[in-house]
């Protein structure tokens, strides 16, 4: 049977029922496995409106995640799809209105979690599908479902022994790079580890500025991944790993391993809002999403899972992984964001998409 939460055959209104995500928690502590599944199924039942998640996820990607959780848990999703920027403007204008009919699940990137959370509109989750999960994609009221991993990949036709570290590509391939213009995050992150290591801050960051003198400026990463591969340039900096794994899948020459290390991990997670009506099936969805969906996400889109224990480039790459700063996104963002400016301003022309 297939149900918008409520529209079954459950107990009508819900106004019995949980109304927060704490008190659905309470409801099934102590059920694991599929009897905490089957209550929370229960509990969605009782509710009484759509279920709507909004997601900044890609288009596809959002569609298999509705598909594969209605055949799983017979909830039927009402998903909006926006860009990571245009989804929390939704969201904001929304609350603001005190608007009824919006979000149940909250689906978005670091930064925009970020601002859900400073904004107060997310309601505590601490739920136990976050066991196993790394602690670094762990919050009180939100929680990384997966993870962009941003890499150094290279055109196999051009490069036969790549570099294993960042002082080593940026000064070996100076130049000859492709430096995507919007990644401060990525290189906020890099600069502040190669400090922890012993090296000055302007040392660091002059790495970079001399790499980029001469490189190319690309302002999108599908579009960098595309030029890569058709041979334009040898690397790029900061491409997102499972854009690489797509091209090489169809046969392009391209690759990003064994990785150039440390490797920077952008989260994307998942929140409940204060203002749903539907906590039970925000709470279903949640710990479906967290679970042995992320193996599904990796299979099918390689996406790289924040729980090791499904693969990706956590497994792969232990103790080498660093999570962007929250600082580096809040308060220190414009400190980043021009500093990266000046970088990138040496490099000798852009490509758009």
């Amino acid at each position: 049977m297939t149900l918008a939460c409520g529209s079954g055959g459950g107990q009508g209104s819900g106004a019995e029922g949980p109304t927060t995500v704490a008190e659905v928690l309470a409801a099934v502590d102590g059920l694991q496995g599929e009897p905490r599944r089957q209550k929370l199924v229960e509990l969605a039942e009782a509710e009484d409106r759509p279920f709507r998640l909004y997601s900044a996820s890609s288009g596809d990607v959002v569609d298999a995640e509705v598909e594969a959780f209605t055949k799983a848990t017979g909830v039927r999703v009402e998903s909006y799809r926006a860009s990571a920027t245009d989804l929390t403007q939704r969201v904001l204008t929304e609350n603001q209105a005190r608007y009824a009919d919006g979000a149940d699940v909250l689906f978005n990137d670091y930064k925009q979690m970020l601002i859900y959370s400073a904004q107060g509109l997310l309601q505590p989750l601490p739920t136990p599908a976050a066991e196993g999960i790394d602690p670094a994609f762990v919050r009180p009221d939100w929680i990384g479902a997966t993870m962009y991993a941003y890499v150094a990949a290279w055109n196999v036709d051009q490069v036969r022994t790549p570099p294993r570290s960042w002082p080593e590509l940026l000064t070996q391939y100076k130049g000859r790079l492709a430096i995507f213009d919007v990644d401060y995050d990525w290189f906020a992150t890099l600069v502040q580890d190669m400090v922890r290591q012993g090296m000055s801050e302007d040392a660091a960051v002059d790495l970079f500025r001399q790499a980029a003198q001469g490189s190319q400026l690309v302002d999108q990463h599908t579009l960098g991944a595309n030029l890569l591969a058709a041979g334009q340039y040898p690397f790029v900096t900061s491409a997102f790993g499972y854009r690489i794994d797509v091209l090489k899948k169809t046969g392009a020459p391209v690759d990003w391993q064994p990785a150039v290390t440390p490797i920077v991990a952008l989260p994307l997670g998942l929140g409940i809002p204060h203002t749903t009506d539907n906590p039970a099936c925000a709470v279903l969805y949640a710990e479906w999403r967290l679970g042995d969906t992320q193996k599904l996400m990796a299979d099918e889109f390689a996406l790289s899972p924040t729980n090791p224990q499904y693969g990706g480039v956590l497994a792969q790459y232990p103790g080498q992984v660093l999570t962007v700063d929250e600082k580096t996104l809040t308060v220190d963002e414009s400190r980043w964001k021009d500093l990266y400016a000046q970088v990138v301003r040496g490099t000798s022309s852009k490509v758009t998409g």
